[in-house]
Formats: C-alpha cells, structure tokens, sequence
C-alpha cells in the first residue's frame, strides 16, 4: 500500500466516528441551550408584575421574550 493508500484508509476508518462525535456534539449543544432556556423561563416568570412592566414585559410576553420571539 502507498503512503498515499495508507492516508486515505485512515482517513476514512476514522471518519464514522468523527461523524458520531460531531452528532453527540450536536445533541449536547441543543440539550444545553434547552436547559438555559428552561432556566432562563423560571427566573423571569418569578419576577412580580411590576418588575416585568419595568423590564417592557408583561407575563403573556415572558415566554415569548426569553425564546428569542420577541
């Protein structure tokens, strides 16, 4: 097998599991944001109706605001 073979071979044994890596990544970064989402809910909806209307927010607007939807 040439230098050249030999690269492409490991290249290519090694790409399943760059694939799986890069989805388990993936699956991470979407199962952190949802817990920040989460958390970033319950702090906002503790707040009393007077600290939203000082902030522009009403609690319709909460989830709304905190999701990016605003």
């Amino acid at each position: 097998m040439t230098d050249t073979n030999a690269r492409a071979a490991r290249l290519t044994a090694t790409q399943p599991i760059g694939v799986a890596t890069a989805k388990r990544a993936g699956l991470f970064a979407r199962l952190l944001h949802a817990w920040e989402v989460r958390r970033a809910l319950r702090d906002v909806q503790s707040m009393d109706d007077r600290m939203l209307r000082d902030i522009g927010l009403s609690r319709g607007d909460v989830e709304s605001a905190v999701r990016g939807d605003w």
